[in-house]
């Protein structure tokens, strides 16, 4: 994540205000998604392939949500 926004960092300095609530809803985004993944993985319930595949779907929802309930919230 770190070297993604590095390299994109000049891009969005350049809209400045404009992109700061689409990085910051990425950014929460990409984190709700994984940090759902690893409290499944952690329960063991991404053992099975149908079990795996419902993981990540419902990770990926989660991780929707937070970029949509993110990106409506912030405010600079």
């Amino acid at each position: 994540m770190g070297i993604v926004y590095i390299a994109c960092g000049p891009i969005i300095a350049l809209f400045g205000k404009r992109w700061f609530p689409w990085v910051v809803a990425t950014f929460v985004s990409v984190f709700t998604f994984l940090a759902v993944l690893m409290l499944f993985s952690v329960f063991g319930w991404m053992a099975e392939t149908v079990g795996l595949i419902i993981c990540i779907i419902v990770a990926l929802g989660l991780g929707i949500f937070a970029f949509w309930f993110v990106k409506r919230t912030v405010w600079l």
